[in-house]
């Protein structure tokens, strides 16, 4: 599928659905394009301007290649959520500069391995959520760039990442995230977890954060502040953890919750 560039107007379209085109008004063959080749620069207009490719690639089952994403503006919501086929992404060339939202940019990519992130701007970013939800395939994720200090809410962002060994997180800011619940739901290959530079807002919602991390050993929540938040199943099915890391105000004062999951004697 060759994208000759001009303006966009999807508003939360897929182009695998074939409605932008004209020379591609076959909804099945647009979908199950293998490769993109985006050949022109592509700016958004009309209504597509307050989020301007939410879903672009989304649905794309058969897609393996991406080529010139250099030439999108910006990239928003479920960019390229569904693309099953994705083993591999390159974003170091793409221009992210004031990306809102990356809510399932790539949710369900569930072959891919890696992905490079560039410059990418998210100072301005308000949410995360299900940002990684279902890659089941991402071994390593290095997200030490991203500058989240303007977040609230980061829910369900790594769920059900069930390779994830290591992920690099030592910049996120969360000062202003007040929404944590399911971040790590299912990340059932994690052994450490150091959250030691997360400095929380008072009761940010933790429910069901580390459910089912099966083999996580350490975690360091030290500088979490949970106030009297009920953080029920907040340890679910974390049963195999030696190493909890708290602080003066991580007091989980919820013993009964701790004790169902096994973390207590």
């Amino acid at each position: 599928l060759t994208i000759f560039g001009g303006t966009y107007s999807g508003y939360y379209r897929s182009i695998a659905k074939g409605t932008l085109w004209d020379q591609y008004n076959d909804p099945y063959y647009v979908e199950n394009a293998k490769k993109i080749k985006i050949v022109g620069k592509i700016s958004p207009t009309g209504e597509s301007v307050a989020s301007p490719f939410d879903n672009m690639f989304a649905g794309f089952k058969y897609l393996t290649e991406i080529e010139g994403l250099d030439n999108l503006e910006t990239s928003y919501d479920r960019m390229f959520a569904d693309c099953v086929s994705l083993t591999s992404l390159d974003l170091s060339l793409l221009d992210i500069p004031y990306a809102e939202r990356l809510n399932g940019m790539f949710a369900n990519c569930a072959n891919l391995v890696n992905i490079s992130f560039g410059s990418i701007n998210t100072s301005n970013c308000q949410s995360m959520d299900y940002m990684f939800d279902n890659c089941k395939k991402l071994t390593h994720i290095d997200l030490s760039k991203f500058d989240t200090s303007t977040v609230y809410s980061m829910r369900g962002m790594f769920r059900n990442a069930e390779s994830l060994v290591y992920v690099n997180l030592s910049s996120f800011d969360v000062r202003e995230t007040n929404e944590m619940s399911n971040m790590f739901e299912g990340c059932s290959s994690l052994i450490n977890l150091d959250l030691s530079n997360f400095h929380t807002q008072r009761g940010v919602d933790v429910y069901e954060m580390f459910l089912n991390c099966t083999s996580l050993k350490t975690l360091n929540i030290q500088n979490f502040d949970l106030g009297a938040l009920e953080f029920e199943y907040m340890f679910e099915g974390v049963t195999n953890l030696e190493t909890l890391v708290l602080g003066p105000r991580t007091a989980l004062a919820d013993l009964e919750s701790l004790n169902n999951a096994n973390l207590i004697d």
